[in-house]
């Protein structure tokens, strides 16, 4: 091979590797390319993004309300109007903590929608607030925590959590959390054939963490019966009458709980938690009208059989004749 047929081919060849170099750059900037997002998705970002833009605004309004309500109060003082007390409520009694632990099992992440998500991470805290001002507060576990729910939680709190008193958040199940107290677990269910009518001390009530607007039915019962652990529901059928059905969110029954342990008392812990708007009525008021409806009735046929009897044949008995069948 002459020495210009050399050249031609290294010509060739470097010519081939640059073009071959300059097209790779393009091929890997169009793996890297970002999917395409749907137009709800798109949607549902550009108001993330709204919303923390303007969270340092949110911030200002909220201290120029404060800062409003504080004046106007200063005001009201000055011209010599009541004005609430801004004490807050202290519960009467001592603060004597409970041995009774209280769980909720999130084991359910994967059941919920984003905004069934939050709620629920709404209503933790809520059952939080219940046991920090109870009288007795218990030890508040939460199992199976993490995945969009723990996400959610820290996103909202800011850490905030991790101060709360009584709380034992933990990845594992609450089988494996209490492991040799398996008989002493009981998981609270509304579709439970057994009812609940006292509270143990040493015993573990377990609440579903689930928010589906009834979507799974029996879901609770049927995994503690598969786990071999006892289910219960709650008395509320003995001593309340609602017009709803008697399935009640996280933090209603957390609470439930948690007011019981205070007064020993399941009519006073339904009726001061369960909303009004489940229709509730307590059953002694129900018996009490039903009593009166039946005494009226029964003296109206007393009165009509004595009439009936102190009359013969359309002529009315003299007094001191006449039947008397009451006392």
């Amino acid at each position: 091979m002459s020495v210009l047929e050399r050249l031609t081919n290294a010509a060739k060849a470097l010519d081939e590797s640059s073009t071959k170099s300059d097209k790779e750059p393009v091929l890997e900037q169009r793996e890297e390319e970002p999917p395409k997002m749907s137009k709800s998705a798109m949607k549902k970002l550009r108001r993330q993004q709204e919303w923390e833009a303007g969270r340092g605004k949110r911030a200002d309004i909220r201290r120029e309300k404060k800062k409003q309500k504080k004046e106007e109060r200063k005001r009201k003082i000055s011209a010599g109007e009541k004005v609430p007390s801004q004490k807050k409520k202290i519960r009467e009694g001592k603060v004597i903590p409970s041995d009774m632990r209280i769980v909720l099992d999130c084991g359910f992440d994967e059941l919920m929608n984003e905004k069934e998500i939050a709620s629920l991470c709404q209503q933790f805290t809520r059952c939080h607030s219940a046991n920090r001002t109870a009288l007795h507060p218990a030890e508040f576990y939460a199992t199976n925590f993490g995945g969009r729910l723990e996400a959610r939680q820290e996103y909202v709190l800011r850490g905030q959590q991790k101060n709360w008193s009584r709380y034992h958040p933990t990845p594992k199940s609450y089988m494996e959390e209490f492991a040799d107290e398996k008989e002493k677990m009981v998981y609270l269910s509304a579709d439970s054939d057994e009812t609940l009518h006292e509270l143990k001390e040493d015993e573990i009530y377990i609440i579903g963490a689930l928010v589906d607007k009834n979507r799974y039915k029996n879901i609770c019962d049927d995994k503690a019966k598969t786990q071999g652990i006892r289910t219960a529901k709650l008395p509320i059928g003995e001593y309340i009458r609602m017009s709803d059905r008697k399935v009640l969110t996280v933090n209603h029954v957390f609470e439930i709980l948690s007011l019981w342990l205070e007064h020993r008392d399941w009519e006073k812990a339904f009726m001061e938690i369960i909303p009004k708007r489940k229709g509730l009525s307590a059953l002694d008021e129900d018996s009490s009208r039903e009593q009166s409806i039946e005494e009226e009735s029964t003296s109206e046929k007393t009165e009509e059989a004595e009439d009936e009897a102190n009359t013969a044949d359309g002529i009315e008995m003299p007094a001191e004749k006449r039947i008397k069948t009451t006392e």
